[in-house]
Formats: C-alpha cells, sequence, structure tokens
C-alpha cells in the first residue's frame, strides 16, 4: 500500500439573506435585511427587483453596505438582491409581500363588551395578553374574563378568568377575524396595530366574526356585511346581531328574510365592535 495522504480543507459558512423566505411588511413600516455568514468587512450592493408595482418599496437600490432598511410604500410584491463586494456572489430574499397596515381602537364599558380582534401582528395573540394590554393602557381598570363563540360546536367557549392577585385560569389563543366578549370595572381603550386578516372560518349557525378593517368604506351595515360574505362564501346569511355594552343586552337582529326581504338593518361600529353572523353552512371567509 502507497503512503497515507494528508489534505486539509478550509470550511467557510453558507451565505444566506435574513429574513428568509417569503416575508411580510406593511405599509409604512421598515425591515432590516441582512445577510448572515457574511465576511468580516464585507459589503453589498442592494436592489429591489421585480417590484409590482414599480413603486412598492424604498430604497430602489443602497450600495457598499453590510445591510438595508426596506420600507413598504404601497402594496404589492417585490424581491431583494444583494451582490457582494467581495466575491460578486449574489443573494435574492423569497417574495416580499407589502400589506395595508393600520390600527383599531377599542372602547369598553363596564361589564361585558364585544370586541373584534380584526388585525395581526399586534403582538397580542392570548386572552392574558388582551387582559394585559387593556390593563396597562388603562390605570386602575381591572379584566375578569375573556371569552368567545365556538362556532364549531355552536356554542360559548371556556372564559378565561382573572381571579385578581396574580391568579388566572382558562388562558387561550385568539383567533384573527374572530371576535371576544371582555368584561371590565371600568371604561377603557386600547389601540391595536397591525394587518388585516386574510381568513376565517365559518360554520354552519352562528359566527362570532370581525368585520375588515380595510373595509370600513364599503362594509357600514349589517346588509352590506351581509352582501360580502355572500359573496366571498356564497353562503346564505340569515341574521347578524351585536352586543349592547351601554345597556348590558344583545342588540336587534338585521334579518335576511329571503327573496330581497330584509329587515333591522343598522349602521356597524367596525373599530369598537364585533358580531354574531348566521351562515347557511361551512366555508371560508376570505374578505
Amino acid at each position: 500500500s502507497s503512503a497515507p495522504v494528508t489534505l486539509t480543507f478550509t470550511l467557510f459558512e453558507g451565505k444566506t439573506m435574513s429574513p428568509s423566505g417569503a416575508v411580510t411588511i406593511q405599509v409604512d413600516a421598515t425591515q432590516t435585511f441582512t445577510i448572515l455568514g457574511a465576511q468580516a468587512g464585507e459589503t453589498f450592493d442592494w436592489a429591489i427587483i421585480e417590484a409590482s408595482p414599480a413603486d412598492v418599496a424604498s430604497p430602489l437600490t443602497a450600495a457598499d453596505v453590510a445591510s438595508v432598511d426596506i420600507t413598504g410604500d404601497n402594496e404589492g410584491t417585490f424581491k431583494l438582491q444583494a451582490t457582494s463586494n467581495t466575491d460578486a456572489a449574489v443573494y435574492t430574499s423569497g417574495t416580499i409581500t407589502v400589506v395595508p397596515g393600520g390600527s383599531i381602537t377599542h372602547s369598553y364599558n363596564t361589564g361585558l363588551n364585544l370586541v373584534p380582534f380584526t388585525l395581526t401582528g399586534t403582538g397580542i395573540t392570548k386572552a392574558s395578553e388582551l387582559d394585559a394590554a387593556i390593563v396597562a393602557a388603562n390605570a386602575g381598570i381591572a379584566v375578569s374574563q375573556i371569552f368567545g363563540w365556538d362556532g364549531q360546536n355552536q356554542r360559548f367557549s371556556i372564559p378565561y378568568a382573572n381571579l385578581g392577585g396574580g391568579f388566572t385560569t382558562g388562558d387561550f389563543d385568539l383567533v384573527s377575524g374572530a371576535s371576544y366578549f371582555v368584561q371590565v370595572s371600568g371604561t377603557a381603550t386600547l389601540t391595536l396595530t397591525g394587518s388585516d386578516y386574510t381568513t376565517y372560518t365559518c360554520y354552519a349557525g352562528l359566527n362570532l366574526m370581525a368585520v375588515p378593517a380595510a373595509l370600513s368604506g364599503t362594509i357600514t351595515t349589517a346588509s352590506s356585511f351581509d352582501a360580502n360574505i355572500v359573496s366571498e362564501t356564497a353562503l346564505t346569511v340569515s341574521q347578524i346581531f351585536g352586543w349592547d355594552s351601554v345597556n348590558q343586552r344583545f342588540s336587534i337582529p338585521y334579518a335576511n328574510l329571503g327573496g330581497g326581504f330584509t329587515t333591522g338593518d343598522f349602521t356597524l361600529s367596525i373599530q369598537e365592535e364585533g358580531y354574531f353572523v348566521q351562515v347557511s353552512g361551512n366555508g371560508t371567509y376570505q374578505p
């Protein structure tokens, strides 16, 4: 046999753009992009490519920098390309989507309130976090319970309860596009910032829904919400009603009797209230 041969390898860490994959940013929000695994002192020339529309984001280019801050300017999509000034290697992002950003403000009265959980990306994902946000924004206010509606089984869900003294029970995940009953000890407000939900699963019977914030200019009444749901799901809506937090009772319903006959139409309070919607079958609402 021949004498052993020794080989020496130098391993270099692979480079990837971060964040990777499909990325979503809001209009007027800024996202930082960088190259993971870059060598010390390595810089890149950055460029927005495949932009639709052309003014979807800015800056369009940035030269000789390690990272770049991209701002969403208009709804649409684009990709980001980084070219190394060290070895001319090119790195391309996944599709980046710019979505509408916005905020809604809940108004709470003493007792039970039915509020919409319209937005995603608010930083609030659980009942306990909604409790904490309300308390933090309103000195002296306490939240005693939060609960929703189980559309699949047609019953109220098991509540999250704050027993005081740091003791809570029944915490659960909040679903974007749903609405929740929240019991508070006094008047309060809470502003949430994020992006509209994109889908909501409906079940035959009652569903506790939030009206999309982006459609507040076109969905202004129960009848227009009815028409939009029918258009998006092909289901039939038989009634829509909410909760009168001032008088602590369910509101008088809007009813679709069929054949073009309706009764009890009312104006929606999109930022402040959620609504029970009765539909004819299972489906997905994609506003």
